[in-house]
């Protein structure tokens, strides 16, 4: 192996793509605060925002990409539900979770100042 291998650094992890501290990322969530800097960011383009429900309740989510070291690397925030296992309201954290990235998700926008009031 010659030294140029040895020295290239490990592809960044999709949660470091995103700038999630290390507690946001071994908790899997970030307060409202922080999800809002999120997609204040410049490199963050919304593509989608639908309520919906998973294993847990019924949820607001939101998908949005960024660019990675190769591709795009999309992550899903949900909150604004109802956690049915904690049977209690979700309103001041999103958790998240990597999603897969296709091309029909790439095509679909929602503008910031319109994903700002849907949420």
């Amino acid at each position: 192996m010659s030294h140029e291998q040895l020295s290239q650094p490990a592809p960044k992890r999709p949660y470091e793509i995103f700038s999630l501290t290390e507690k946001e990322a071994l908790y899997w969530r970030v307060d409202d605060q922080r999800f809002q800097a999120l997609l204040e960011d410049e490199s963050t383009v919304v593509h989608k925002i639908h309520a919906s429900t998973n294993n847990f309740g019924e949820f607001l989510f939101v998908t949005t990409p960024r660019p990675g070291e190769q591709e795009r690397i999309a992550m899903t925030f949900y909150g604004l539900g109802y956690h049915q296992h904690w049977e209690r309201w979700i309103t001041d954290e999103w958790f998240w979770y990597q999603t897969n990235v296709y091309p029909s998700m790439m095509e679909d926008q929602v503008d910031k100042n319109k994903a700002k009031e849907l949420i």
